[in-house]
C-alpha cells in the first residue's frame, strides 16, 4: 500500500502558520506553475520587512495541495480563532479560487491574499501585529 506523502498532520505548516508571532504563507504553486516568480516575490519582500525590523523569524511556507490533504488532521489541533481564520481561506478559495493566493499569515491572522503585497506593507503590517505583541509581552515579563 502506498502512502501519500502528506496524509500526517505532523508534517502540515498549517499550526506554526496559524500560530502568535509567526509568519508564513499558502501558496498555489502546487496548482499554478506560473504562481512561482510572485511566491519568490512575497518570500523577498517579508524577508526584507522582517530585516527592516530587525525580526529572526523563519517564514513557513505551505502549498494548496498539502494544505487539503493535511488539514483535516490538522483542524483537531486548531483552537477557534485559528478555526475562524482556516474558514475565511476556505471562503476565499471558493469565492476567488487561484487568484485568492498567495495568502500571507502575520501573527496567525490573514494578513493579505490575492497579490503581492510591497516590503512596506508588510512591515507596516508587521510593526502593527508582531512589534506590538513583542513590547507587551517583554512588559508583562518586566512587571
Amino acid at each position: 500500500m502506498v502512502k501519500w506523502p502528506f496524509s500526517d498532520a505532523s508534517e502540515s505548516k498549517i499550526p506554526l502558520i496559524l500560530s502568535a508571532g509567526s509568519v508564513g504563507y499558502l501558496s498555489a504553486s502546487c496548482c499554478n506553475p506560473a504562481a512561482v516568480p510572485d511566491d519568490e516575490q512575497l518570500t523577498n519582500n517579508v524577508k526584507q520587512a522582517m530585516n527592516g525590523l530587525g525580526l529572526d523569524l523563519e517564514l513557513h511556507k505551505e502549498t494548496l495541495t498539502h494544505a487539503q490533504a493535511s488539514l483535516p488532521s490538522a483542524v483537531a489541533s486548531l483552537d477557534e480563532q485559528q478555526t475562524g481564520v482556516i474558514n475565511k481561506v476556505m471562503t476565499l478559495f471558493s469565492t476567488r479560487g487561484l487568484e485568492a493566493f498567495p495568502m500571507l499569515f502575520i501573527d496567525g491572522d490573514l494578513a493579505f491574499y490575492g497579490g503581492t503585497p510591497s516590503t512596506e506593507e508588510i512591515t507596516q503590517h508587521m510593526r502593527s501585529r508582531l512589534l506590538t505583541a513583542e513590547t507587551e509581552a517583554t512588559k508583562g515579563d518586566s512587571a
